[in-house]
């Protein structure tokens, strides 16, 4: 008797030992494949702002790396606008530990036409990311996407669809005297509203979700003004 409850023991220690051990490797390969996966949907986004990648027919994940890594120039940006030597975009303890900021230029024929910068805070429900595209004159947008959020379906997150995002196209975010002006989300219709008459400033808004844009142009502002000293370099140049 006493055999077999040892025996017991045993066989039920082998085999959760056992079963520790194919989770723990069915963890960290998904973990891997995972994190490839994050890599591969943020190259999407960056090319889809970047005027890169269109709606026609899927790319295959090897063809998305290749657009990738011909057209797309990553950086690290200090406070001060200038480029961090020897330090990935990609690497996010580095990027944290030394309050960097991501850039993305988009090269054609070894010049830039195309500045993806990063934007992330607060909307109403949830902490929204996203990327914000200029064109070669760093003042005005050609893409914008908000890429993973927590927002309402139907109102909120309605800042993921084409309609809204195809608003940003052509915005300014600087005004004829050259001040930073972040364009803003309004309650309405910007044709209805007071600002008609500048509305390369302004986008439409969305009903139902004013608090979201409200955080969204919080946000946006904050991260425009951390992005300005590069901005006005190129400006500038």
């Amino acid at each position: 008797m006493k055999d077999t409850k040892t025996n017991l023991i045993l066989f039920a220690v082998v085999t959760c030992c056992v079963c520790s051990t194919l989770l723990a490797l069915a963890s960290s390969s998904l973990k891997e494949l995972q994190e490839k996966n994050r890599r591969l949907y943020i190259k999407k986004n960056i090319l889809k702002v970047a005027g890169l990648k269109g709606e026609g027919a899927p790319m295959s994940d090897k063809d998305v790396e290749a657009l990738y890594d011909r057209n797309i120039v990553g950086k690290a940006l200090d406070e001060e606008g200038n480029e961090v030597a020897g330090v990935s975009p990609d690497d996010a303890k580095a990027m944290k530990e030394r309050k960097l900021r991501p850039l993305y230029i988009r090269v054609e024929d070894g010049k830039p036409t195309a500045y993806v910068l990063y934007v992330q805070g607060k909307g109403l429900w949830s902490t929204v990311k996203g990327y914000l595209a200029l064109g070669a004159d760093a003042g005005t947008i050609t893409g914008v996407a908000f890429f993973e959020h927590g927002e309402t379906p139907g109102l909120g997150g309605e800042i993921e669809k084409d309609w809204f995002s195809g608003q940003w196209k052509g915005k300014k975010i600087f005004n004829p005297e050259d001040q930073l002006v972040p364009v803003s989300i309004i309650k309405g219709k910007v044709e209805k509203s007071k600002h008609a008459k500048e509305p390369e400033y302004f986008v439409d808004g969305i009903s139902g979700a004013t608090l979201t844009g409200n955080g969204i142009n919080k946000f946006m502002e904050r991260d425009l003004k951390i992005y300005e000293p590069f901005l006005r370099k190129i400006r500038k140049s």
